[in-house]
């Protein structure tokens, strides 16, 4: 095709180079056009096709690949596929453009193959909490640790790829920044280790209690909202009666709960008094 049209608009009268560039410009769009009819066709089969059988079926499992988007995520694969077909094409006689662009298209793929992955982690997460077993085993860590290897994986695949270097060669070349990350991220990986040791050894399960160290116990309660947001109230009992361990608790305590606010989208208020106004007047 692309032959063709370069000939017959040479045959128009263009010059070689023109004709080259437009031929490349129209082969292009109708790629474009191509991926774009592919990506609406596989959606609207998805919509109108398997919905509709999945919505007859008595089971409530594949409702969940729809609700976590496993088919959507699906239907972008097409439209990559016919784009990384049509690049020799499209750079036809510069194979190093045509390198560059299938590097970057495949790089697309990969993260489309990794997004539908982790929806089907997410399909089995829900599926297994369906059952009894889930209170007693809880899969949600070994889920999460998946997903970090699904992700590093995916990171060094399109490494790989980009670069176009081995993965077993980025990966032996990742030593010394692996030692480094594991230092970064220490607690939060003893963390994740911990949790996945608590699930498989069963020393865990729904309804346990649980004891604080330094023999504290909480009490929060929830006051009536105010035109300044939301009060809250906290009792903190601890059996330390050394004043100076009693500050250095208190103050850990208020240091977690300014810390974690911002996370929930929150924000402290405190009244300003009469004195906050003076000092404000004074350095004005």
């Amino acid at each position: 095709m692309y032959t063709y049209i370069n000939d017959w608009l040479q045959g128009l009268g263009l010059s070689f180079t023109w004709a080259n560039v437009l031929t490349r410009l129209f082969t292009f769009l109708i790629t474009i056009i191509v991926c774009f009819i592919a990506y609406y066709l596989c959606k609207a089969i998805i919509t109108k096709v398997i919905h509709k059988i999945i919505a007859n079926t008595k089971t409530w499992w594949d409702d969940v690949l729809i609700e976590k988007k496993v088919f959507s995520r699906t239907a972008h694969l097409v439209p990559a596929i016919i784009l990384y077909a049509s690049i020799p094409i499209v750079f036809s006689g510069y194979e190093k453009g045509a390198q560059v662009a299938q590097s970057f298209v495949f790089s697309y793929v990969i993260i489309i193959v990794m997004l539908i992955i982790d929806s089907l982690l997410n399909v089995i997460s829900k599926i297994y909490h369906s059952f009894d077993v889930s209170k007693e085993i809880p899969i949600t860590g070994f889920i999460q640790v998946f997903k970090i290897l699904l992700y590093a994986v995916a990171v060094l695949l399109i490494l790989s790829v980009i670069l176009h270097k081995s993965p077993t060669l980025l990966l032996s070349g990742l030593g010394a920044m692996t030692a480094i990350l594991m230092l970064i991220f220490k607690d939060a990986i003893l963390g994740l280790i911990g949790g996945i040791q608590l699930i498989s050894n069963k020393m865990l399960s729904r309804g346990d209690w649980l004891e604080m160290p330094k023999d504290m116990t909480f009490l929060i309660r929830q006051l009536q909202p105010t035109e300044h947001g939301l009060p809250l109230q906290i009792y903190v009992f601890c059996k330390d009666k050394v004043w100076a361990n009693y500050e250095a608790i208190q103050a850990d305590i208020f240091d977690h709960i300014l810390a974690i606010i911002p996370d929930f989208d929150l924000k402290v208020f405190q009244q300003p008094s009469g004195n906050d106004f003076n000092k404000a007047f004074i350095q004005d």
